[in-house]
């Protein structure tokens, strides 16, 4: 229940004018450090669940485990949980007894989910049962000093997705960016991820088979300068190196100036507008067809935005991939930009993968493991 829907309602009357003052139920206390503390009165199912993860990637046959954790909302809860998802995906064991003793305390069980032999999506459902009901919320808690705490409870689910996908490579190197979800994700996909940091930096970077840049890292990691020329001499020596999307506009700018082979500029252009269409410039590219056959159905399904900071200028040594634009602008060629250089790879891409691989767009996956499977 929405803290807005739970009121308490003074009715005044003042010289023969009544009032109506209505107030939410707020719990208050003292917190020495920060002063008053509201919190609003909630009404919570006697048990909630949450899946660990909001996005479950399979690019094979083999299963995954998922752990849900579970949370009473009242002493002395027990019943059986199970969890649903579409035709053709397999979920073992078919319930899971649980017995929880205090109230908020947390019991965590883990099913095994197989995914159908074909491509397909689907959610994967909780389903709660107690001898009072049965309940299918979650708990989220959104908390920040200048607010009250509020707690919200959304169907407990997550989603699976089961890609027709091929990968060449297996061992990625990664620099995180800012709130970076992407090594998470292509750990899903079966990719070994090793984060590269300012401690490890002088590792042997031949182990890779691709290294790529988080969102904002040349805006965001200092030590990175000093790496640039290793990685440089990375790929001259054979290895793929993808970096998506940096900024000139805020975070202080580039730690560098030239943050790939060749001289390019980044500018301020984004296409906004998730379902715009991707014009293909190379179709022959190889980022177009190994090992996965890209096609427009691989650009259905995208979420918020197809990209942003796009290059605006770039040496003659790059290939630029997609030619995209919203509604009534100027097609814009820098999205994504490809160079050979040396024995290997380069590839600059503004586009979202950072939202489309944690959200789940097969067609994103597919796009990134193209990229990545370049030198192999």
């Amino acid at each position: 229940m929405k803290p807005s829907e739970i009121n308490t309602t003074f009715i005044f009357d003042i010289n023969g004018k009544t009032i109506y003052y209505n107030v939410p139920f707020q719990y208050k206390y003292v917190e020495p450090s920060d002063g008053e503390i509201y919190k609003y009165f909630e009404i919570r199912p006697e048990v909630m669940a949450n899946i660990e993860d909001e996005v479950y990637a399979f690019s094979d046959s083999k299963s995954k485990e998922i752990s849900v954790k579970i949370k009473s909302g009242k002493a002395n809860v027990n019943g059986e949980i199970s969890l649903t998802a579409g035709a053709g995906w397999k979920i073992e064991p078919s319930s899971i007894p649980f017995n929880i003793k205090d109230k908020y305390q947390e019991s965590k069980v883990t099913f095994k989910v197989t995914p159908p032999a074909n491509a397909s999506e689907s959610k994967l459902l909780v389903i709660l049962k107690t001898e009072n009901g049965q309940y299918n919320r979650g708990l989220k808690t959104v908390s920040y000093k200048h607010i009250p705490e509020l707690n919200v409870f959304p169907i407990a689910e997550a989603k699976v997705l089961k890609i027709e996908l091929k990968k060449k490579g297996k061992n990625i190197g990664y620099i995180s960016g800012a709130g970076d979800k992407v090594p998470a994700a292509l750990q899903q996909i079966g990719y070994q991820v090793v984060n590269i940091n300012e401690s490890n930096v002088i590792q042997d970077l031949n182990k890779f088979d691709a290294i790529v840049v988080g969102v904002r890292a040349y805006n965001t990691e200092d030590w990175i300068k000093f790496f640039q020329e290793k990685m440089m001499e990375y790929v001259k020596n054979g290895g793929t190196m993808i970096v998506q999307y940096q900024t000139n506009a805020f975070f202080g700018g580039l730690k560098i100036n030239n943050i790939g082979p060749y001289p390019f500029e980044i500018g301020r252009n984004r296409v906004t507008k998730e379902e715009a269409e991707m014009k293909i410039l190379l179709p022959n590219h190889p980022i177009l067809n190994i090992p996965n056959k890209i096609t427009q159905n691989d650009f259905n399904g995208w979420v918020q935005e197809r990209g942003l900071y796009f290059a605006e200028k770039y040496s003659d040594k790059y290939q630029p991939i997609f030619s995209m634009n919203d509604p009534t602008e100027t097609p814009n060629e820098g999205s994504t930009l490809y160079a050979k250089y040396g024995k290997g790879h380069y590839v600059f891409t503004g586009i979202a993968f950072f939202r489309q691989l944690p959200a789940g767009v097969p067609g994103a996956y597919r796009l990134f493991s193209n990229m990545l499977s370049l030198g192999n």
